[in-house]
């Protein structure tokens, strides 16, 4: 597996990176400001730089870039792998009669086999955790890793975003990632 950090702000726009990308990315995972990822002038220079790769993230209450906590910035991590197949997708906890019901679907869209690893970002204010987490592991073998977090803003709770690709998706959605193989 390989790795490579970048750094958006609105002063300098992206840095950390050189020009071209070595890297040909699988998964790009984002971290960021709720205003900031809403202007969406990031995408594109993402997208340019890692054509092929997945795009997943959310708002936060702070960024982690390196060993620093950064606020009001946005973090990008590209991941190349080497022996890893990636498949994701979202969908809506609306459509559900609750988190823990949204959960155990979750788990029935993927193909079990060869599933080690699944990487889950969702909204933080209309999802249960407890409950969803609970939905998908009826679901799911106990071989599998699941990790991921609920998306924040700041301290204000008032809105929270995730990110499927070039869309920003507000309350109640999922995001997930499911790795099959040996992840490196």
């Amino acid at each position: 597996m390989k790795t490579e950090q970048l750094r958006w702000s609105t002063e300098q726009g992206w840095t950390g990176f050189t020009l071209p990308s070595k890297l040909a990315a699988h998964l790009v995972i984002v971290f960021g400001e709720k205003n900031l990822l809403k202007t969406e002038r990031f995408f594109q220079p993402l997208k340019d730089l890692y054509p092929k790769s997945t795009l997943l993230g959310c708002s936060t209450a702070g960024e982690i870039y390196g060993a620093q906590v950064v606020d009001g910035e946005i973090i990008a991590t590209a991941i190349e792998f080497e022996h890893t197949e990636i498949q994701g997708n979202y969908l809506s906890v609306k459509d559900y009669e609750n988190s823990f019901a949204a959960g155990a679907k979750l788990a029935q869209t993927f193909d079990l086999d060869g599933l080690v690893h699944l990487f889950l970002l969702t909204d933080g204010l209309a999802v249960n955790g407890s409950d969803l987490i609970a939905g998908l592991r009826s679901q799911l073998p106990e071989s599998v890793k699941v990790t991921g977090g609920m998306a924040g803003d700041g301290s204000r709770f008032e809105e929270t975003l995730v990110i499927w690709n070039e869309a920003l998706q507000l309350a109640g959605f999922l995001h997930f990632l499911a790795e099959s193989g040996f992840a490196r």
